[in-house]
């Protein structure tokens, strides 16, 4: 059965993205608030109610949004993570709206073990972002890889570098959204207090153009049909032209991929991945 992917926010603004596959809506992260989620929801004539359940990445508010849980709760969605990105967003949020969500709507997963949503296989894996240790303000971040045993689907943003880890998860993917946050150069010369920097460029920050063009390399050497969605870019700090680019030009010596750029502030151009293959849409996605 075909993957439908629509990311309707990608960037420090907000990210939230649906998956569709048959009747499997799954939301992965609720990085805008409830408005604008409902809003690009009614764009596919869907409502809140419609969504099988959500699932998080980390605690990072451009991720989950206190407000946008509730409102996924009052709806009867379950939402999924692990233990530390809930308590980080505790952390964060304190005795807010997370105090009010109701018994049993958050549901808890561990990394490498594989758990099952409605025909979906889905295994999270555990990226350095945020801080290293307990204290981590990410809470304790993941990227997926989702499958029905057919075709695969891999999600990976916020992550500071590229461990052997995350190659070998993301290794089967036929289409993937992967972090492509920022030029070097831009980053070291922009406006930014000299600490954000550090951290942005360090281990516990965002991938540069060139590790996301390495690491697409290493993991689609040899593949036919695979589909790409550079995602995470930063305002600031990078253009769309050039992490398109360095991303092709890496690429184009190794495999057979179209690549696309997830926007910041609407919705992106939908994907469909079916039989192996991926592709862009001009159309909505199909529900």
């Amino acid at each position: 059965m075909a993957f439908h992917l629509q990311m309707f926010r990608s960037g420090s603004s907000g990210n939230c993205s649906l998956l569709t596959v048959g009747s499997t809506r799954l939301l992965i992260d609720a990085g805008i608030g409830p408005r604008s989620l409902a809003k690009e929801l009614a764009v596919l004539g869907l409502n809140v109610r419609d969504l099988t359940a959500a699932v998080f990445t980390h605690s990072h508010s451009d991720h989950l949004r206190a407000n946008t849980m509730l409102a996924l709760a009052r709806e009867g969605v379950p939402m999924y993570m692990n233990e530390g990105t809930l308590q980080g967003a505790r952390r964060r949020e304190g005795r807010g709206d997370l105090e009010r969500l109701p018994a049993g709507m958050v549901r808890h997963f561990d990394a490498e073990r594989p758990f099952e949503l409605k025909g979906l296989q889905l295994t999270a894996f555990q990226v350095d972002h945020g801080a290293p240790g307990p204290d981590n303000h990410a809470g304790d971040p993941v990227g997926f890889v989702m499958t029905d045993g057919r075709d695969t689907f891999g999600y990976c943003t916020d992550i500071g570098h590229v461990t052997l880890n995350t190659l070998m998860h993301l290794k089967a993917a036929d289409l993937l959204v992967f972090e492509c946050n920022h030029d070097i150069e831009m980053a070291r010369l922009c406006a930014r207090p000299w600490n954000v920097k550090q951290w942005i460029l360090g281990d516990y920050g965002h991938l540069n153009n060139v590790q996301c063009a390495t690491a697409l390399a290493q993991l689609f050497e040899g593949r036919e049909g695979v589909g790409v969605v550079l995602a995470h870019l930063s305002e600031q700090c990078n253009t769309v032209g050039m992490a398109r680019e360095t991303t092709r030009e890496a690429l184009a010596e190794v495999c057979e991929a179209v690549v696309g750029v997830a926007t910041r502030h609407s919705a992106s151009q939908p994907w469909v991945l079916d039989g192996g293959r991926a592709r862009p849409l001009e159309l909505e996605v199909p529900c």
